[in-house]
């Protein structure tokens, strides 16, 4: 479902202004600091509820600017709306109040290409951790809520208990904006945005207000238990891992891993200064965050197969050279069994092995819920003492991370940089995949710069790639003039003298934006020039 329209009031530096889209492909051109990468974020805000800058809706809200508002219309004439004040933020689909951001998230699904996303590849596990989250909620059509003809329809049934915002107004997520309902002062604000930097490798999205308190709630009913010794640990572990739920979204399933991790931090914590706390506390403990976490583990391996597999070829496509991308778990030690996804075929292998020269894609193996457990349980257990002297979990699915190798080597510490890059851009259409597979509606692509340190045939291929899975909203610093076909050669060539000859005028800085001479010639649609903040179309 493409973007038809997105009006905007009051958001960073951009002028209030209202913009149509193609369907297809639309370009934004503009210097430096013009608003292009902005107008990019308010697409994204627009449709997920957040930056993909991570940072507080403050400071989205333009300077001398008392309100925020961004508005939208898909292609099938659905409506959604972000209103933020300063304090208090409001979304709306269909002109009905939206409660909690995981009815929201997702409703138009997008994928962000920037040249960041080597990051990816070559940056922190959590950067990676963080791009598998999303994607999963993104994929999962139990995300979001639908709002059609005035009424309200659940993907999801509601829990029972769970309190509402008042008057439809919805929490900001806990990890990167402030408390909509305290206003805050400039030095608060600052010191937020501190921390927002600090816990950036979070997943964003978060279960809202009243699934917190009733998982405080258990989480203290759980910790009074574990006070009574062997009792606490007979109790937890006489509960079955929690099996893969078809009526909670990866959104919830992630929150409540989350809050388990973090009350068996807490208790690691309190064990360290001291030492108090008994090995039973701590395995009862252990025995909820295997509960919580068992579910999550099953949604990832259910679909990171898939991902891995078609980065892989994505890779291949672009770089010409096959890549082993795997999904490595921290509750399994090195040579552990996985199974090869990738390339077509499916076998076991040893994770220590020489990986092959075509491209593939490995995921752990399990045989069932129950051996995940199992092996889940262990390794809480051998890694139990050192866990207490650093005062966290170190195993879980909050410690596992992708690996892509060529050879023997790690892109991370080994690639080239366009090696690194072109696996960054093969993993975000991997992503747009995994959305498309999962039934979702296409997605809208954001692209930043992302093929000006691509070669012109790379360009091509990625805009090519994009073009077939989606809407592409591709912003760039500088245009050359487009190539003068004279011929009816879709490639913009002219036989002269029995010679193909490329009619195409270039200034002086086509190096900065190569991509705009050939490879976007190719491809029809909406020109925006973006300067000052001022957005207009270009006829």
């Amino acid at each position: 479902m493409a973007l038809a329209s997105i009006s905007l009031r009051g958001f960073r530096n951009l002028e209030p202004t209202i913009v149509g889209f193609a369907e297809g492909s639309n370009y934004l051109f503009g210097p430096n600091g013009a608003g292009k990468t902005n107008l990019l974020e308010a697409i994204h805000y627009l449709a997920t509820g957040r930056s993909f800058r991570r940072c507080p809706d403050s400071d989205l809200l333009g300077f001398g600017r008392d309100v925020l508002i961004v508005s939208g219309t898909d292609e099938s004439g659905a409506t959604a709306e972000i209103r933020f004040d300063g304090r208090e933020k409001r979304i709306l689909r269909n002109n009905i109040p939206v409660e909690k951001l995981s009815e929201y998230f997702g409703w138009l699904p997008v994928v962000v290409l920037l040249l960041e996303d080597i990051e990816l590849v070559c940056g922190a596990p959590g950067i990676r951790r963080n791009f598998l989250d999303m994607a999963l909620a993104k994929a999962d059509r139990r995300t979001s809520t639908d709002y059609a003809d005035g009424q309200r329809v659940e993907h999801q049934p509601k829990p029972e208990g769970r309190r509402q915002s008042a008057e439809g107004r919805m929490p900001e997520p806990d990890s990167h904006h402030q408390d909509t309902k305290t206003q805050r002062s400039g030095e608060e604000q600052a010191e937020e945005r501190a921390k927002s930097e600090a816990r950036s490798q979070r997943l964003e999205v978060r279960s809202e207000e009243g699934e917190g308190a009733e998982a405080e709630a258990g989480g203290q009913k759980l910790e009074a238990r574990s006070e009574a010794g062997e009792q606490a640990k007979s109790e937890a572990k006489s509960q079955k891992p929690k099996a893969k739920s078809e009526e909670q979204s990866y959104i919830t399933l992630m929150g409540e891993y989350r809050r388990a991790v973090h009350q068996y931090n807490r208790l690691l914590e309190r064990s360290a200064v001291s030492g108090g706390r008994s090995a039973e506390e701590l395995i009862a403990w252990e025995e909820e965050v295997v509960r919580a976490g068992v579910p999550v583990y099953e949604a990832r391996l259910d679909k990171v197969g898939g991902l891995l597999e078609n980065a892989a070829k994505h890779y291949q496509r672009l770089a010409g050279h096959g890549a082993v991308f795997s999904y490595r778990s921290s509750i399994l030690p090195a040579g552990t069994r996985s199974e090869i996804v990738g390339g077509g075929s499916s076998q076991a292998k040893t994770e220590d092995s020489p990986p092959e020269r075509s491209a593939r894609g490995t995921v752990p193996v399990f045989a069932s819920a129950e051996e995940l457990a199992g092996a889940f349980r262990q390794r809480l257990a051998t890694t139990r003492e050192r866990a207490r002297a650093l005062r966290h979990a170190l195993v879980g699915p909050h410690r596992d991370d992708l690996r892509i190798t060529r050879g023997e080597r790690e892109l991370r510490k080994f690639g080239s940089v366009g090696e690194q890059r072109l696996a960054g851009i093969a993993l975000r259409l991997a992503e747009a995949d995994m959305i498309l597979s999962a039934g979702r509606q296409r997605p809208v692509f954001l692209l930043d710069e992302v093929a000006s340190e691509l070669d012109e045939e790379r360009s091509r291929m990625v805009l090519e790639m994009v073009a077939e899975r989606g809407q592409m909203v591709y912003a760039a610093a500088r245009r050359t003039v487009r190539p003068q076909v004279k011929s009816q050669s879709a490639k913009g060539k002219m036989q002269n003298g029995g010679q193909d000859e490329t009619l195409a005028v270039r200034d002086s800085a086509s190096a900065l934006d190569h991509l705009t001479t050939g490879a976007l010639e190719h491809f029809s649609g909406k020109e925006f020039h973006v300067e000052a903040g001022k957005v207009s179309e270009v006829s």
